[in-house]
């Protein structure tokens, strides 16, 4: 097989607002933070050419980090009753405002900067990416006479 490596691209995404959706949510402990609760995120981010995955962490440490999360997918009184588990954040969508920054290695990175509350709820995010899933796979489609 043969291929252009400089097609491969960097998987970065510029930074701006996009639209999320939780793919997976799982209560861990952190490695670094004493031990420490924290949610692991994987976040798919949805921008103009396809979508994105990125991990994300919550922990008590970050307190407002929690709150913003909270507030853009709908589950405000979650965070207002000071218990947030895996399961209250799994297939929540949202809005976030995604930068840029540069590794220890010199590796440019994506984080998310900020969770961004919308008059738009999680359910209705939900519902503009589902048409975006929808358009995205009938594009990926492959005709029925591929010879694999």
């Amino acid at each position: 097989m043969e291929f252009k490596p400089e097609d491969a691209g960097t998987g970065i995404l510029s930074a701006g607002e996009y639209n999320f959706e939780v793919a997976a949510a799982e209560d861990t402990i952190s490695k670094f933070n004493d031990g420490e609760e924290q949610i692991q995120l994987n976040l798919r981010i949805f921008h103009d050419g396809g979508v994105v995955f990125l991990n994300q962490w919550l922990s008590p440490s970050k307190t407002w980090k929690i709150k913003q999360f909270a507030y853009s997918v709908g589950i405000g009184g979650r965070f207002e009753s000071g218990k947030i588990t895996a399961a209250d954040c799994l297939d929540k969508a949202g809005k976030l405002k995604l930068g840029q920054y540069e590794d220890k290695s010199g590796t440019t990175r994506n984080s998310v900067f900020k969770y961004l509350e919308s008059e738009t709820s999680s359910a209705e995010i939900k519902d503009a990416l589902k048409t975006f899933k929808a358009t995205a796979k009938v594009e990926s489609e492959l005709p029925d006479d591929m010879p694999f």
